[in-house]
């Protein structure tokens, strides 16, 4: 029974002495010193991760972002066919919103901007030619040779005082179209701009294009060279590139029904090269596109088709399309309360334009859009989805790999600094 006893009594001392043991061990980790070497050890290898994350960005990260851009949303692809173009006929059908922009550069590096859309849109419209059009140029270094508005509709050249102020622009083609107060007050009282003013009748401009502001720089030669007025009859001849103008063609308007006389005078212009032709029509009407029919150089079979007034209903008459069976129609808009395009246009486009609906391109579905014509061989392509920037893919990388980062280094250091924070405590 003793024995018993004793070998119970026995357990329980080595139970109690394990015990004691192993409460002695966990005060002793706890009280493990600070480790300088390890610490450092640990710090360096941190130091290698972060570095590996950025080496992995500049290398992998770049590469894939230039994948990405190249073969899912095309920016790169687009660039190098506009790019690889120099010596041929590019016509880039800027996306800004609802309005117009488009730039023609001629085989020679010449410029032409054919309106500059809405002051809202001016951060689109001006990162899309630093990207696409003067690469690292900057300020008046960067050239426009021809500058045609094609008449004073806000949506059209809201951004003509922006373009005058900060690019050095060559021969402006203003419409005929005058404010009451430019008319009254002959603003520009010159005997070489005297005869403009005394020869048509006034026609109310768009109130919200500040048009004394660009009547002013137009006429100033700080800002622009040379200005011509609107005409049919006019046309620019270089680098085997003509241009030529097929309305307006009549000229004296009443100041009746302003809104609708604004685009009666729009502009519709012919850009020929290599036996492709690109037709730009601006907000010109029926009347308009009418007029311009009669006139003995008026083409046939175009190619490109720059669809009048955003796709409305007031342009692109059966009789017009009929004319230019043209191959493609691109059409400037963007989300928009009038219903542009309508869908008469569309079906007019393809009724009696002959253009089959892949052939039919938009701003607001595209993008930005470039009519090419190569130098070579004359051949005509479209493209589109050019972005004013490259997609950047930083956010998403970053976002992924700091995290795993806070968590690195949260495994490596938590102990060490609650260590020196118990340390500190101590001291």
């Amino acid at each position: 029974m003793s024995n018993r006893n004793n070998n119970r009594n026995n357990s329980s001392s080595r139970n109690n002495n394990s015990r004691n043991n192993n409460s002695r061990n966990k005060k002793q980790r706890r009280r493990r010193p600070f480790n300088k070497g390890i610490f450092a050890a640990k710090s360096i290898f941190f130091l290698v991760a972060v570095a590996s994350v950025v080496a992995g960005w500049f290398f992998a990260g770049i590469t894939i972002e230039r994948f990405v851009n190249h073969n899912i949303y095309g920016n790169d692809m687009s660039r190098q066919l506009v790019a690889q173009g120099d010596e041929g006929l590019k016509v880039h059908f800027i996306d800004v919103g609802q309005g117009d922009a488009i730039l023609v550069e001629f085989p020679d590096g010449a410029r032409m901007l054919v309106d500059a859309g809405h002051r809202r849109s001016q951060s689109q419209f001006s990162q899309y030619l630093s990207a696409n059009i003067f690469g690292g140029q900057t300020g008046r270094d960067r050239r426009i040779d021809y500058f045609v508005m094609t008449h004073s509709d806000a949506d059209h050249i809201g951004n003509a005082v922006y373009v005058l102020t900060n690019y050095t622009v060559g021969t402006v083609f203003r419409p005929p179209s005058f404010s009451q107060a430019e008319y009254d007050r002959r603003l520009h009282r010159s005997e070489r701009y005297y005869s403009y003013f005394a020869s048509y009748s006034t026609v109310t401009v768009h109130p919200t294009v500040g048009w004394r502001e660009t009547t002013e720089r137009i006429y100033n030669l700080n800002y622009a060279e040379n200005v011509r007025m609107n005409s049919a009859g006019l046309y620019v001849q270089r680098g085997g590139v003509t241009v030529t103008w097929l309305a307006p063609v009549t000229m004296h308007w009443t100041v009746s029904s302003v809104s609708s006389q604004r685009n009666n005078i729009s502009t519709i212009l012919l850009v020929e090269y290599r036996d492709r032709s690109v037709m730009l029509t601006g907000d010109a009407t029926s009347a308009t596109e009418g007029e311009a029919l009669e006139l003995s150089n008026f083409p046939s079979n175009i190619d490109v088709l720059q669809v009048g007034h955003h796709g409305s209903n007031s342009s692109s008459s059966p009789e017009f399309l009929r004319a230019l069976t043209p191959t493609y129609a691109i059409i400037s808009v963007g989300q928009n309360t009038y219903g542009h395009p309508t869908g008469r246009v569309l079906g007019n486009l393809k009724t009696h334009g002959g253009i089959e609906s892949h052939q039919i391109y938009t701003t607001l579905q595209n993008g930005n859009i470039v009519a090419f014509v190569d130098s070579e061989k004359g051949n005509i392509s479209i493209i589109s989805g050019i972005a004013n920037e490259d997609i950047a893919l930083w956010v998403p990388y970053w976002g992924i790999f700091i995290p795993i980062l806070v968590v690195i280094f949260g495994v490596l250091f938590t102990n060490d600094i609650m260590r020196l924070a118990t340390i500190k405590k101590k001291r």
